[in-house]
Parts: structure tokens; C-alpha cells; sequence
């Protein structure tokens, strides 16, 4: 009969009860990556909580821990993932409250019981410019900034071509959150009609059963392709890059009864859209 590791109550001398305690104690721990006072926490994925509204259920907070020593006693046993195991019982051994309430955290978004959206990253953009061919030496038009994984993978394409990016970005977003913690400009793409000799990049919301950004209305959530058409209609720039699911056939993904997931299950991944461009 398998192991049930769900009965297991210590892992390195803590209890599951002692581990919730901690993350009472500590408080929302946000991530070294992410601080804690960081609008991405208070976004969700599909229907489920923002990791920030989660963290005060206990129930969800002892569902993380469970799924935390799960693994760690499924790898003990098991041999398996020996950094990982060296890393958490350093936490533990250390009684670093931080590290072990932000691994807990963690736990939400493996485990899906509350997951933080995710961000496009900026070695990403990098490369989907790179693999785009589209030379944006003439400047990025960013109407949706979002985290900003635009904005920094265009200036190190500018950098790494040692250009300078001074005036070459622009970057505005809708969500006046994320507008304040970044510096964007608020603005709402579809509020007007703009004309510009940049490059208009962007990674819009692939639908409302993806994810959810708190300070986005509930109006900006169309599909994929609809945006694209729609922000081609509203920004006439030299040329176009859209970000959005992997499959480059959206019609066909929805037909065949898959679930809309692209950046946000992980499943599909991202890429950019050459039948969109000019």
C-alpha cells in the first residue's frame, strides 16, 4: 500500500499546526521576486482567490502546508529533488519565518489553490522580438505595460545593440495599480485612436477565464484575436507584435473543447502572432 505522506504532522521538528502559526505571525510574506505590497498579489487566475484574499482563509493556508510537507516527505523517502529538500530544512533548521511563510506561499500557486498570475518574462520578450525579425530601433508603443516584462526585455534589445532607449518606450496601461507602482501612463487603448511610427507590442488578456487583474474593468477582457483586431484598430503603428497562446490557430483551440489556458495553466506557453503584424 502507497505511503499516505498527508498523515505525516512533522517535518524537521515542526508541526503543520506550528508552520500555520508562523505564517500568522509573519503576515503576507509576498516573494524575494515580488514584493509583498506588489499589485500581482491581489490578481487571481480563473475563479479561484487572489493569493493575497487566500492568505487570510486558514483552511487554504493548512491546504498549502499539507501539499508543503507532502512533497518534502514524498522526496525524503523517495531520494529525489535533494536541493530542494536542502533548501527548506535550512528554513526550517534556522526557523527563518520569512523563508518558511514565503515557501508556504509558494505552495499556492504549485499546488493551485490560489496561484499568482503570471508575468511575461523579460528574457522572453527578448527573444519574441529577436524571433519576430521586426527591428524596433524606431521605438516600442506599449499599450498594455501590464509587470513590465515588456518594457524591460525592449530596452535590453536596445542595449544589447547598444542603442540608447532614451524616448524610443512608451507605456500606458489601464490599470491604474499597476500605473502607480510602475509609472505607467493610464490610459485605456480603446478610448481613442492613436497613430505613431513605433512598433505597437503587446500581451493582451486571452479571455475571462484566464486571469483576472484587480483595477481592470470587467469590459477589457475580450479573447485574443478580438484584441488584436480591436487594438489595430485603435493604434495605427508601423508594424504590430501580439503575445498570446502558443497554438498560432486560436480559432481551433476552442473548437476542440480545450479549456482556454495559454500563459495561465501553463500548458501552452506564449508566442508571438506573425499574422498579425503588418
Amino acid at each position: 500500500m502507497a505511503k499516505d505522506y498527508h498523515k505525516i504532522d512533522e517535518l524537521w521538528s515542526l508541526s503543520k499546526a506550528q508552520v500555520l502559526g508562523i505564517c500568522r505571525e509573519v503576515g503576507f510574506p509576498g516573494s524575494n521576486k515580488w514584493p509583498k505590497e506588489h499589485p500581482i498579489w491581489d490578481c487571481s487566475v480563473d475563479k479561484l482567490h487572489a493569493p493575497r484574499e487566500a492568505w487570510d482563509d486558514d483552511a487554504l493556508v493548512a491546504k498549502a502546508i499539507d501539499n508543503l510537507f507532502w512533497i518534502c516527505h514524498k522526496s525524503i523517502d523517495e531520494d529525489k529533488y535533494p536541493e530542494f529538500l536542502a533548501k527548506h530544512k535550512r528554513l526550517f533548521d534556522n526557523m527563518n519565518k520569512v523563508g518558511i511563510a514565503q515557501s508556504v506561499l509558494l505552495r499556492f500557486t504549485v499546488a493551485k489553490i490560489a496561484p499568482k498570475v503570471t508575468a511575461l518574462k523579460e528574457s522572453r520578450m527578448l527573444a519574441i522580438v529577436d524571433e519576430s525579425g521586426i527591428d524596433i530601433s524606431c521605438g516600442a508603443y506599449c499599450p498594455m505595460a501590464g509587470f513590465g516584462g515588456i518594457i524591460r526585455g525592449c530596452e535590453r534589445w536596445f542595449k544589447e545593440r547598444k542603442l540608447d532607449p532614451t524616448g524610443k518606450i512608451e507605456a500606458y496601461d489601464i490599470n491604474p495599480n499597476f500605473c502607480s507602482w510602475y509609472g505607467w501612463g493610464c490610459r485605456d487603448v480603446l478610448a481613442q485612436n492613436v497613430a505613431t511610427d513605433k512598433v505597437c507590442i503587446a500581451c493582451p488578456p486571452f479571455g475571462e477565464h484566464t486571469e483576472r487583474w484587480k483595477g481592470t474593468p470587467d469590459s477589457m477582457y475580450y479573447e485574443f484575436h478580438d484584441w488584436a483586431n480591436l487594438i489595430k484598430e485603435h493604434v495605427k503603428a508601423r508594424n504590430y507584435i501580439f503575445i498570446g497562446p502558443e497554438l498560432s490557430d486560436v480559432s481551433k483551440r476552442y473548437s476542440s473543447g480545450i479549456k482556454p489556458c495559454g500563459l495561465y495553466r501553463k500548458k501552452y506557453g506564449i508566442q508571438w502572432y506573425p499574422e498579425y503584424s503588418n
